[in-house]
């Protein structure tokens, strides 16, 4: 009896469910398919951006600095690392 209440207390309450190689070889497979699915985005942005003209490119540059000048007007430096200082100003 007290045997059996030893193996239960000192058992490993989360066995392995993979060898180091089973999850060596998943993760390598993982990376394949990250890497095959970044490059095919990349090269899905690079056909748009050779259909696009170039005033679609300088539209779309003006957008993302106008965007980033209302973030930042929003957010004034500072306002995230200094607790609740932001409000008191």
């Amino acid at each position: 009896k007290r045997a059996a209440l030893v193996e239960g207390v000192f058992r490993n309450p989360n066995p392995a469910s993979m060898t180091v190689q089973e999850w060596g070889d998943v993760e390598v497979q993982r990376m394949q398919e990250q890497t095959a699915a970044q490059a095919k985005a990349k090269a899905e942005e690079e056909e748009r951006e050779a259909d696009m003209t170039e005033e679609d490119k300088e539209e779309r540059a003006r957008l993302k600095a106008s965007s980033w000048d209302d973030w930042k007007d929003e957010h004034p430096k500072g306002a995230g690392n200094k607790g609740d200082n932001y409000f008191t100003r």
